[in-house]
């Protein structure tokens, strides 16, 4: 009954949801830190593209990647060990009704799951739960074509 309580709360208040709006992630938030943007590298380039903010709760630090006005990457961190219970209760409240597949690497220092299309999540337990959208991997991967296309225009001396 306890691990139930704990569940419940933690998927109501804590977890940040991937898809939603960063006016969503800011009224769930008291304390929100603007870091910038996400970057990609091909071609030689950081390629810059959506806008990353950090949210702090209750012990949790939650990076979101905002493509569009929608989150399509969050990163949960957290100080000490995490516990199945929260593992899960991250999956479940970023599952936007998608079934997380198990996938290798899985056991006890990491475990990576897919959803839908190309999404993914990927936990450590030294690190982080990094769990990125469909939408996320389109947008990095068009990122990268575009680089190797301009890099194609330029003559080689």
């Amino acid at each position: 009954m306890r691990l139930l309580f704990l569940y419940l709360i933690l998927t109501s208040s804590v977890f940040a949801r991937i898809g939603e709006t960063q006016n969503q992630l800011n009224n769930r938030y008291d304390k929100s830190f603007p870091a910038g943007e996400e970057a990609v590298f091909s071609e030689g380039r950081l390629l810059k593209f959506g806008k990353v903010v950090v949210y702090q709760s209750d012990g949790w630090t939650i990076t979101a990647t905002f493509i569009n006005n929608r989150c399509e990457r969050i990163r949960y961190k957290k100080v000490g060990a995490w516990t199945d219970a929260q593992i899960y209760a991250v999956l479940k409240a970023n599952s936007n009704g998608q079934t997380w597949t198990k996938s290798d690497p899985y056991n006890k220092h990491q475990k990576q799951w897919i959803g839908v299309g190309s999404s993914s999540a990927f936990w450590q337990s030294f690190s982080n739960m990094d769990m990125k959208t469909d939408a996320y991997y389109v947008a990095t991967e068009r990122l990268k074509k575009d680089a190797v296309r301009k890099s194609k225009e330029v003559p080689n001396f």
